[in-house]
Protein backbone atom coordinates (compact mmCIF):
# COMPACT_ATOMS: atom_id res chain seq x y z
CA UNK A 1 0.00 0.00 0.00
CA UNK A 2 2.51 2.52 0.86
CA UNK A 3 4.08 3.08 -2.30
CA UNK A 4 0.78 4.19 -4.34
CA UNK A 5 -0.06 6.61 -1.25
CA UNK A 6 0.70 9.66 -3.60
CA UNK A 7 2.42 12.97 -1.55
CA UNK A 8 1.57 11.54 2.18
CA UNK A 9 5.19 11.43 3.44
CA UNK A 10 4.72 14.43 5.62
CA UNK A 11 1.33 13.16 7.17
CA UNK A 12 3.07 9.42 7.61
CA UNK A 13 6.27 10.81 9.42
CA UNK A 14 4.66 12.79 11.43
CA UNK A 15 1.77 10.17 12.82
CA UNK A 16 4.52 7.37 13.21
CA UNK A 17 6.80 9.75 15.47
CA UNK A 18 3.88 10.58 17.69
CA UNK A 19 2.71 6.99 18.15
CA UNK A 20 5.94 6.19 18.95
CA UNK A 21 6.53 7.92 21.28
CA UNK A 22 3.38 7.15 22.96
CA UNK A 23 1.60 9.77 21.84
CA UNK A 24 -2.50 8.75 20.66
CA UNK A 25 -3.08 10.46 17.14
CA UNK A 26 -6.86 11.30 15.65
CA UNK A 27 -6.85 11.32 12.34
CA UNK A 28 -10.20 13.88 11.28
CA UNK A 29 -10.80 15.12 7.49
CA UNK A 30 -13.95 14.77 4.99
CA UNK A 31 -14.89 11.59 3.20
CA UNK A 32 -13.24 9.60 1.00
CA UNK A 33 -9.87 12.00 1.87
CA UNK A 34 -7.26 9.17 2.37
CA UNK A 35 -7.30 8.92 6.60
CA UNK A 36 -7.85 5.09 6.33
CA UNK A 37 -5.01 4.67 3.62
CA UNK A 38 -2.56 6.67 5.95
CA UNK A 39 -3.44 4.98 9.35
CA UNK A 40 -3.00 1.42 7.72
CA UNK A 41 -0.03 2.30 5.57
CA UNK A 42 1.34 3.36 9.13
CA UNK A 43 0.24 0.65 10.83
CA UNK A 44 2.14 -1.98 8.54
CA UNK A 45 5.47 0.16 8.35
CA UNK A 46 5.25 -0.07 12.20
CA UNK A 47 4.42 -3.64 12.36
CA UNK A 48 7.54 -4.53 9.84
CA UNK A 49 9.48 -2.24 12.76
CA UNK A 50 8.36 -4.63 15.37
CA UNK A 51 4.88 -3.34 16.58
CA UNK A 52 2.27 -4.87 17.80
CA UNK A 53 -0.79 -3.35 15.49
CA UNK A 54 -4.45 -4.15 15.36
CA UNK A 55 -7.22 -2.39 13.60
CA UNK A 56 -11.40 -2.24 14.83
CA UNK A 57 -13.66 -0.66 11.99
CA UNK A 58 -16.86 0.99 14.32
CA UNK A 59 -18.99 1.32 10.95
CA UNK A 60 -18.30 -1.81 9.86
CA UNK A 61 -18.94 -3.81 13.31
CA UNK A 62 -23.02 -3.94 13.45
CA UNK A 63 -23.06 -4.76 17.27
CA UNK A 64 -20.83 -4.92 20.40
CA UNK A 65 -20.38 -7.61 20.35
CA UNK A 66 -18.54 -7.84 17.09
CA UNK A 67 -16.74 -5.08 17.92
CA UNK A 68 -15.29 -7.10 20.68
CA UNK A 69 -15.01 -9.92 18.73
CA UNK A 70 -12.58 -7.57 16.16
CA UNK A 71 -10.86 -6.44 18.41
CA UNK A 72 -9.65 -9.56 20.10
CA UNK A 73 -9.16 -10.75 16.67
CA UNK A 74 -7.06 -8.17 15.69
CA UNK A 75 -4.71 -8.47 18.60
CA UNK A 76 -4.27 -11.91 18.26
CA UNK A 77 -3.44 -11.90 14.79
CA UNK A 78 0.24 -10.65 16.19
CA UNK A 79 0.80 -14.15 16.98
CA UNK A 80 -1.31 -15.72 14.43
CA UNK A 81 -4.20 -16.57 16.21
CA UNK A 82 -6.86 -14.28 14.44
CA UNK A 83 -9.35 -17.80 14.43
CA UNK A 84 -9.00 -18.56 18.13
CA UNK A 85 -12.68 -16.99 18.33
CA UNK A 86 -14.30 -18.65 15.73
CA UNK A 87 -12.55 -21.99 16.54
CA UNK A 88 -14.37 -21.68 20.47
CA UNK A 89 -17.63 -20.97 18.46
CA UNK A 90 -17.37 -24.18 16.34
CA UNK A 91 -16.99 -26.05 19.67
CA UNK A 92 -15.15 -25.74 23.04
CA UNK A 93 -13.60 -29.24 22.95
CA UNK A 94 -12.54 -29.38 19.89
CA UNK A 95 -11.34 -25.72 19.75
CA UNK A 96 -9.11 -26.25 23.34
CA UNK A 97 -7.51 -29.77 22.12
CA UNK A 98 -5.14 -27.37 19.71
CA UNK A 99 -2.18 -26.65 21.57
CA UNK A 100 -2.09 -22.99 20.30
CA UNK A 101 -5.81 -21.77 21.29
CA UNK A 102 -5.56 -24.17 24.69
CA UNK A 103 -2.58 -21.67 25.55
CA UNK A 104 -4.37 -18.74 24.35
CA UNK A 105 -7.52 -20.12 26.79
CA UNK A 106 -4.92 -20.62 29.91
CA UNK A 107 -3.76 -17.34 29.79
CA UNK A 108 -6.56 -15.29 28.95
CA UNK A 109 -9.65 -17.42 30.66
CA UNK A 110 -11.91 -14.70 30.08
CA UNK A 111 -12.20 -15.32 26.12
CA UNK A 112 -14.17 -18.44 26.70
CA UNK A 113 -17.14 -15.80 26.93
CA UNK A 114 -17.13 -15.75 23.21
CA UNK A 115 -18.31 -19.25 23.28
CA UNK A 116 -21.46 -18.73 25.69
CA UNK A 117 -24.40 -17.66 23.84
CA UNK A 118 -26.09 -15.58 26.99
CA UNK A 119 -23.03 -13.17 27.22
CA UNK A 120 -23.98 -9.41 27.93
CA UNK A 121 -22.70 -6.99 25.36
CA UNK A 122 -21.34 -4.81 27.91
CA UNK A 123 -19.51 -7.05 29.38
CA UNK A 124 -17.96 -8.79 26.35
CA UNK A 125 -17.24 -4.93 25.60
CA UNK A 126 -15.76 -4.08 28.74
CA UNK A 127 -13.15 -7.23 28.73
CA UNK A 128 -12.24 -7.19 24.77
CA UNK A 129 -10.90 -3.04 25.56
CA UNK A 130 -8.44 -4.13 28.01
CA UNK A 131 -7.44 -7.22 26.35
CA UNK A 132 -4.79 -5.52 23.39
CA UNK A 133 -2.96 -4.06 26.71
CA UNK A 134 -3.06 -7.56 28.44
CA UNK A 135 -1.65 -9.15 25.27
CA UNK A 136 1.10 -6.90 24.50
CA UNK A 137 2.34 -6.82 28.80
CA UNK A 138 2.09 -10.54 28.05
CA UNK A 139 4.37 -10.75 25.24
CA UNK A 140 6.47 -8.02 25.72
CA UNK A 141 5.35 -5.30 22.87
CA UNK A 142 3.96 -2.37 22.26
CA UNK A 143 0.94 -2.24 20.44
CA UNK A 144 -0.74 0.67 18.17
CA UNK A 145 -4.11 0.24 17.51
CA UNK A 146 -6.23 1.53 15.16
CA UNK A 147 -10.03 2.48 15.78
CA UNK A 148 -11.57 4.21 12.30
CA UNK A 149 -14.84 5.51 11.73
CA UNK A 150 -14.70 6.70 15.63
CA UNK A 151 -17.80 9.09 14.76
CA UNK A 152 -20.42 6.49 13.93
CA UNK A 153 -20.12 5.53 18.19
CA UNK A 154 -23.98 6.84 17.95
CA UNK A 155 -25.32 3.81 16.88
CA UNK A 156 -24.32 1.93 20.32
CA UNK A 157 -25.81 4.77 22.74
CA UNK A 158 -22.59 6.93 22.08
CA UNK A 159 -22.43 8.80 25.32
CA UNK A 160 -22.02 5.40 27.68
CA UNK A 161 -19.57 3.59 24.76
CA UNK A 162 -17.44 6.18 24.89
CA UNK A 163 -17.07 6.76 28.35
CA UNK A 164 -16.46 3.23 28.77
CA UNK A 165 -13.63 3.41 26.36
CA UNK A 166 -11.89 6.50 28.25
CA UNK A 167 -12.18 4.60 31.55
CA UNK A 168 -10.08 2.12 30.02
CA UNK A 169 -7.49 3.39 27.76
CA UNK A 170 -6.20 5.73 29.60
CA UNK A 171 -5.02 3.70 32.21
CA UNK A 172 -3.23 1.76 29.33
CA UNK A 173 0.75 1.73 29.02
CA UNK A 174 1.70 -0.72 26.17
CA UNK A 175 -1.16 0.66 23.64
CA UNK A 176 -1.26 3.67 21.79
CA UNK A 177 -4.33 4.51 19.93
CA UNK A 178 -4.87 5.73 16.40
CA UNK A 179 -7.98 7.19 15.74
CA UNK A 180 -10.09 8.38 12.33
CA UNK A 181 -13.30 9.93 12.23
CA UNK A 182 -15.37 12.17 9.66
CA UNK A 183 -18.02 13.49 11.09
CA UNK A 184 -16.06 17.46 12.69
CA UNK A 185 -19.63 17.46 15.17
CA UNK A 186 -18.73 14.36 16.84
CA UNK A 187 -14.97 14.22 16.77
CA UNK A 188 -15.13 18.04 18.39
CA UNK A 189 -17.36 16.88 21.06
CA UNK A 190 -15.16 13.70 21.65
CA UNK A 191 -11.33 15.82 21.48
CA UNK A 192 -11.90 19.14 21.52
CA UNK A 193 -14.45 20.41 23.86
CA UNK A 194 -12.98 20.25 27.26
CA UNK A 195 -15.93 18.91 28.59
CA UNK A 196 -15.89 15.66 25.51
CA UNK A 197 -14.20 12.38 26.69
CA UNK A 198 -11.30 12.36 25.25
CA UNK A 199 -10.36 15.86 26.07
CA UNK A 200 -6.29 15.95 25.70
CA UNK A 201 -6.16 12.52 25.10
CA UNK A 202 -4.90 12.38 21.18
CA UNK A 203 -3.00 14.84 18.82
CA UNK A 204 -5.42 15.88 16.62
CA UNK A 205 -4.08 15.46 12.84
CA UNK A 206 -5.88 17.21 9.77
CA UNK A 207 -6.18 15.42 6.64
CA UNK A 208 -6.53 17.68 3.33
CA UNK A 209 -6.39 16.98 -0.34
CA UNK A 210 -2.65 15.97 -1.52
CA UNK A 211 -0.29 18.52 -2.81
CA UNK A 212 -1.02 19.25 -6.91
CA UNK A 213 2.34 18.95 -7.87
CA UNK A 214 3.51 16.01 -6.07
CA UNK A 215 0.07 14.74 -7.12
CA UNK A 216 0.98 15.21 -11.29
CA UNK A 217 4.19 13.42 -10.54
CA UNK A 218 3.35 10.29 -9.14
CA UNK A 219 0.17 10.41 -11.77
CA UNK A 220 2.64 10.52 -14.46
CA UNK A 221 4.78 7.84 -12.88
CA UNK A 222 1.44 5.68 -12.55
CA UNK A 223 0.27 6.54 -16.29
CA UNK A 224 3.90 5.22 -17.50
CA UNK A 225 3.31 2.01 -15.88
CA UNK A 226 0.29 1.48 -17.24
CA UNK A 227 1.84 2.31 -20.87
CA UNK A 228 -0.06 5.70 -21.37
CA UNK A 229 0.58 8.57 -22.30
CA UNK A 230 -0.83 11.93 -20.62
CA UNK A 231 0.43 15.41 -21.26
CA UNK A 232 1.10 17.87 -18.45
CA UNK A 233 -1.89 19.98 -19.24
CA UNK A 234 -4.44 16.69 -18.87
CA UNK A 235 -2.95 15.96 -15.58
CA UNK A 236 -3.10 19.98 -14.65
CA UNK A 237 -6.78 20.03 -16.01
CA UNK A 238 -7.24 16.70 -13.96
CA UNK A 239 -6.19 17.82 -10.87
CA UNK A 240 -7.96 21.10 -11.26
CA UNK A 241 -11.43 19.50 -11.14
CA UNK A 242 -10.35 16.80 -8.15
CA UNK A 243 -8.51 19.50 -6.12
CA UNK A 244 -5.81 17.17 -4.95
CA UNK A 245 -9.35 14.83 -3.28
CA UNK A 246 -7.42 11.27 -3.69
CA UNK A 247 -10.80 9.32 -3.92
CA UNK A 248 -12.03 11.56 -7.25
CA UNK A 249 -8.91 11.73 -7.90
CA UNK A 250 -8.53 8.17 -8.34
CA UNK A 251 -11.69 7.63 -9.66
CA UNK A 252 -11.40 10.01 -12.59
CA UNK A 253 -7.80 8.25 -13.47
CA UNK A 254 -9.72 4.97 -13.64
CA UNK A 255 -12.35 6.31 -16.37
CA UNK A 256 -9.40 8.14 -17.79
CA UNK A 257 -7.62 4.65 -18.41
CA UNK A 258 -11.20 2.70 -19.38
CA UNK A 259 -11.47 5.23 -21.88
CA UNK A 260 -8.11 5.46 -23.62
CA UNK A 261 -8.60 1.41 -23.74
CA UNK A 262 -12.29 1.49 -25.20
CA UNK A 263 -11.79 4.67 -27.73
CA UNK A 264 -8.13 3.52 -28.09
CA UNK A 265 -7.38 7.00 -28.27
CA UNK A 266 -4.84 9.42 -26.45
CA UNK A 267 -5.61 11.13 -23.25
CA UNK A 268 -6.51 14.53 -23.76
CA UNK A 269 -8.80 17.21 -21.93
CA UNK A 270 -11.52 15.78 -24.07
CA UNK A 271 -11.17 12.78 -22.06
CA UNK A 272 -11.10 14.09 -18.75
CA UNK A 273 -14.70 15.67 -19.35
CA UNK A 274 -15.79 12.13 -20.43
CA UNK A 275 -14.12 10.96 -17.05
CA UNK A 276 -15.40 14.10 -14.78
CA UNK A 277 -18.93 12.82 -16.45
CA UNK A 278 -18.49 9.49 -15.90
CA UNK A 279 -17.32 9.79 -12.51
CA UNK A 280 -20.52 12.17 -11.42
CA UNK A 281 -23.11 9.29 -12.56
CA UNK A 282 -21.39 6.98 -10.91
CA UNK A 283 -21.36 9.29 -7.64
CA UNK A 284 -25.56 10.30 -8.11
CA UNK A 285 -26.68 8.16 -6.08
CA UNK A 286 -24.80 9.17 -2.98
CA UNK A 287 -24.93 13.26 -4.25
CA UNK A 288 -28.79 12.87 -4.85
CA UNK A 289 -29.51 11.07 -1.32
CA UNK A 290 -27.20 14.03 -0.21
CA UNK A 291 -28.75 17.31 -1.62
CA UNK A 292 -32.46 15.31 -0.91
CA UNK A 293 -31.52 15.87 2.62
CA UNK A 294 -29.90 19.64 2.78
CA UNK A 295 -33.00 20.42 0.58
CA UNK A 296 -34.68 20.63 3.88
CA UNK A 297 -33.21 23.59 4.97
CA UNK A 298 -33.89 26.14 2.34
CA UNK A 299 -31.09 28.93 4.15
CA UNK A 300 -28.46 25.92 3.23
CA UNK A 301 -29.47 25.48 -0.64
CA UNK A 302 -29.38 29.21 -0.38
CA UNK A 303 -25.59 29.19 0.46
CA UNK A 304 -24.21 26.40 -1.77
CA UNK A 305 -26.06 27.83 -4.73
CA UNK A 306 -23.95 31.18 -3.96
CA UNK A 307 -21.00 29.05 -3.68
CA UNK A 308 -21.30 27.56 -6.97
CA UNK A 309 -22.35 30.49 -9.08
CA UNK A 310 -18.78 32.29 -7.17
CA UNK A 311 -20.61 34.86 -5.29
CA UNK A 312 -17.86 37.39 -4.19
CA UNK A 313 -19.30 37.03 -0.88
CA UNK A 314 -21.65 35.33 1.20
CA UNK A 315 -22.56 38.34 2.86
CA UNK A 316 -24.39 40.19 0.22
CA UNK A 317 -27.68 42.01 0.64
CA UNK A 318 -29.35 39.57 -1.34
CA UNK A 319 -28.12 36.81 0.13
CA UNK A 320 -28.28 38.42 4.05
CA UNK A 321 -32.41 39.06 3.30
CA UNK A 322 -32.95 35.29 3.27
CA UNK A 323 -30.69 33.84 5.42
CA UNK A 324 -28.56 33.74 8.67
CA UNK A 325 -25.12 33.71 6.71
CA UNK A 326 -22.99 32.44 9.65
CA UNK A 327 -25.07 30.34 11.41
CA UNK A 328 -25.78 27.99 7.98
CA UNK A 329 -21.99 28.69 6.97
CA UNK A 330 -21.51 26.60 10.35
CA UNK A 331 -24.03 24.13 9.89
CA UNK A 332 -22.20 23.24 6.39
CA UNK A 333 -19.16 22.89 8.25
CA UNK A 334 -20.00 20.76 10.83
CA UNK A 335 -21.92 18.45 8.22
CA UNK A 336 -18.27 18.34 6.53
CA UNK A 337 -19.82 20.23 3.33
CA UNK A 338 -17.80 23.11 3.21
CA UNK A 339 -15.01 24.10 4.53
CA UNK A 340 -13.43 27.93 5.19
CA UNK A 341 -9.60 28.49 3.25
CA UNK A 342 -6.63 30.00 4.17
CA UNK A 343 -7.97 33.22 2.51
CA UNK A 344 -11.16 33.34 4.33
CA UNK A 345 -13.45 32.02 1.46
CA UNK A 346 -15.56 29.18 1.63
CA UNK A 347 -15.38 26.14 -0.75
CA UNK A 348 -17.01 22.75 -1.09
CA UNK A 349 -15.34 20.07 0.57
CA UNK A 350 -16.02 17.39 -2.09
CA UNK A 351 -14.89 18.53 -5.66
CA UNK A 352 -17.68 16.64 -7.38
CA UNK A 353 -20.57 17.72 -5.24
CA UNK A 354 -20.22 21.41 -6.25
CA UNK A 355 -19.92 20.04 -9.89
CA UNK A 356 -23.14 18.09 -9.44
CA UNK A 357 -24.96 20.81 -7.92
CA UNK A 358 -23.45 23.08 -11.03
CA UNK A 359 -25.34 20.45 -13.80
CA UNK A 360 -28.40 19.82 -12.00
CA UNK A 361 -29.69 23.11 -11.24
CA UNK A 362 -27.74 25.72 -13.22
Amino acid sequence: MGKDLAGRDKEKKRIKQLLKSGQSVVLYGPRRIGKTSIALTVLDELKSEGLFTGHADIFESATLSILSQRIVETTLANKKLAQTIQSLKNGLPAAISKIEIKQVVNEFEWILKFAEPDVKADELLSSALDFPERFSKKYGANMIMFIDEIGDIDKFNGGDFIKLMRSKLQLHTNVTYLFAGSHESVIENIFIKSSGPFYRFAQLSAIDTIEKESFKLFLKRKFDEAGLIVEEPVLHDLLEITNGHPYYTQLLCRELYFYALSQEESIDKRAVQYALEEAIRLEDLYFSKLWDELSKNSAQVSILQALVNNKSSLYHKDIKTKVNVTRTLNQLMKRGIVKKSEKGLYQFMDPLFRKFIERKFF
